[in-house]
């Protein structure tokens, strides 16, 4: 059969161009390192190669997360001991500023430092982390969470939600507290609070609220013991808030120094009350738990110069109840820090687990789209030796003509 000479040329030029694709192919294979350059190369290894990546990326991410939320909690922890440490201080402020002993003066200076130790727990309160962003805003990183008011109290005016960050697949992680609820918070387990009425006019004085039976239907109920006189009778009648009714018996009979229970709480009181004084009873979350309000309170009562028995018994009320907010408040920073410090513990592991699945995912990718240099090599030289020969027989066969074949 007779081949034309175009056929010759084309399918040689074919071969050749084929061979040079092939060979450009090899040389970018060796010079990136890679196997798969292309989906056509090996359209399995391209989609393998396509997932790994894609969860390479994401691994990288949850590394930045996971060495943010360690950051970030860590600054929490840190500030929540410097809390706890202030929190002690004004409990010990509070307990010296018992001591019947002391003049004005001392009191006044005592007062002056509990109002240092509010405004410190309040730029605690407004700590940023490495960001600048507000550690208890919740999510709302960038306004001031708390604004100190005239009265003593602060103004929560961050998120009410936690701010957390996605650190795997299925957890993300708390990283921004919510203030209020570390600041103006309690635990379920707080203890009840009592507090004397504003116009009390006798020296009746109560001690810290015990629980004697927690089941005790009317347990979280609110109370108020009202007194009343009957010539040198002293009675008392307790009412729940809550329900609205007296809890029976009404009119008992008043002992200084003796223990009163109702609701499944009992609390000592002690003193002389007047008639339509009153004290009241509640659960903490109702008896207000702003820490900035309860170390406001101490210092004010610290530097009222009223003396007297009534007097001295609002005195004396006063630093009890705050005692209690205070020992409440602690036990509410622990339990948060605790929760912190758990945290922490799970991001040191997560960050272990995402840096093995990361070499993981990394050997995997490099197993499928590495090329093998050595194997490489050899076919560039073998399709360079190729193709330098078929371009010499193509050379020589485009100078041959009629008189080369006569010879």
């Amino acid at each position: 059969m007779r081949i034309a000479t175009s056929t010759i040329y084309s399918t040689n030029l074919a071969t050749m161009a084929k061979q040079e694709s092939t060979l450009v192919d090899l040389q970018n294979k060796i010079g990136s390192g890679k196997r798969v350059l292309t989906a056509s190369d090996d359209p399995e290894g391209a989609a393998e190669i396509a997932r790994l990546t894609s969860a390479q990326t994401q691994l990288a991410q949850y590394s930045t997360n996971l060495s943010t939320a360690a950051t970030t909690l860590g600054q929490e922890d840190s500030t929540f001991s410097s809390l706890t440490t202030l929190v002690q201080q004004a409990q010990t402020l509070v307990v010296s500023a018992g001591n019947p002993s002391l003049d004005d003066s001392t009191r006044a200076t005592l007062a002056t430092q509990i109002d240092s130790v509010r405004d410190q727990i309040l730029a605690l309160a407004n700590s940023t982390d490495a960001t600048g962003g507000y550690l208890f805003g919740g999510t709302d990183t960038g306004s001031t969470p708390f604004a100190s008011n005239a009265d003593g109290s602060a103004t929560y005016q961050g998120s009410g939600s936690s701010r957390s960050v996605q650190v795997s697949s299925g957890r993300a992680i708390t990283v921004g507290e919510v203030g209020s609820a570390v600041f103006q918070g309690v635990q379920p387990s707080a203890a009840a609070v009592a507090s004397a009425g504003t116009t009390n006019t006798g020296s009746v004085t109560y001690g810290a609220v015990s629980v004697t039976d927690a089941s005790d239907a009317a347990a979280g109920h609110a109370f108020t013991l009202s007194f009343a006189k009957d010539g040198d009778a002293t009675t008392y009648t307790v009412h729940d808030e809550t329900t609205g009714q007296d809890v029976a018996p009404v009119g008992r009979s008043y002992t200084s120094g003796s223990a009163v229970t109702f609701g499944g709480l009992s609390v000592t009181l002690s003193g002389t009350p007047e008639a339509g004084d009153t004290v009241s009873v509640g659960p903490a979350a109702q008896a207000g738990a702003d820490i900035f309000s309860t170390l406001t309170a101490a210092a004010t009562a610290l530097r009222d110069g009223t003396r007297g028995s009534a007097g001295n018994a609002a005195f004396t009320n006063t630093m009890t109840t705050v005692g209690v907010k205070l020992s409440n408040a602690l036990d509410n920073v622990l339990t948060v820090q605790a929760a912190v410090g758990a945290r922490e513990q799970e991001v040191t592991a997560l960050q272990s687990q995402n840096a093995a699945s990361t070499l993981q995912v990394a050997t995997r990718l490099s197993d499928v789209s590495s090329s093998d240099i050595a194997t490489a090599y050899g076919q560039l030289v073998q399709t360079q030796t190729t193709l330098e020969a078929a371009q010499k027989t193509f050379i020589q066969v485009q100078s041959l003509s009629l008189f080369d074949l006569i010879k």
